[in-house]
């Protein structure tokens, strides 16, 4: 498995399939994966290059799949996520790796542009016009 496949992986099973967005399965990380490797700090990238490797290589062979997090159907790989969740190593390392996963996700114009919806432009609604 490459480190981008691996990357990759770990986004797709800690974002899952939000309601209403587009899947991430569906988005080309390559240019954030440029940026982030460019202009992240060093002790960022380093965090989430461990938590790749632990997360989405090392952790589905410890619970017993033959491939990593790229290999596996979806619900496989949420699984190996939420279990790497619940030890006590692997917490803090899935955390790093949901932050830089969201920062991955949200990157994607399409999926920025349906989070957010319209833009507003002006003063918000005085609160009696809001019901």
């Amino acid at each position: 498995m490459s480190r981008r496949s691996a990357r990759d992986a770990l986004v797709m099973a800690i974002v899952g399939r939000p309601a209403g967005l587009p899947g991430p399965e569906r988005i080309d990380l390559a240019g954030f994966w440029a940026r982030f490797d460019a202009t992240a700090p060093w002790l960022v990238r380093t965090g989430f290059d461990l938590a790749t490797v632990a997360v989405a290589v090392v952790a589905p062979r410890l619970a017993g799949h033959r491939h990593g997090l790229a290999g596996l159907d979806a619900a496989s790989a949420d699984a190996v996520v939420h279990r790497a969740a619940r030890n006590p190593l692997g917490r803090p390392l899935v955390d790093a790796a949901t932050v830089v996963a969201c920062f991955a996700y949200f990157s994607d114009d399409r999926v920025e542009a349906v989070a957010r919806g319209p833009l507003q432009v002006g003063p918000p609604p005085a609160d009696d016009e809001r019901s």
